[in-house]
């Protein structure tokens, strides 16, 4: 599958090649390539809503897990925070 909807490939992939000025970037699974969100944005390429979602948290000091990049699993991540 070749798609530029990150979120279809979050969902649907079992391994990611990240492709950058013709070049192999990255190859791995969603967690692996994922994980590296920063770096795909720097790169300008996409990434999942969530994803980037959790990485403006890490930003602004949050722990979130780096395996976050589906809205189900942020939710599952956001649920299991215990809350004041």
């Amino acid at each position: 599958m070749v798609s530029h909807s990150m979120e279809d490939v979050a969902r649907s992939a079992e391994r990611i090649a990240v492709l950058n000025e013709g070049r192999l970037y990255a190859l791995g699974t969603p967690d692996e390539i994922f994980s590296k969100t920063q770096e795909l944005i720097d790169m300008g390429l996409d990434a999942p809503q969530t994803a980037r979602l959790a990485e403006a948290l890490r930003q602004k000091g949050c722990k979130v897990p780096n395996d976050i990049y589906t809205n189900e699993r942020f939710i599952e991540w956001f649920r299991g925070l215990k809350h004041v």
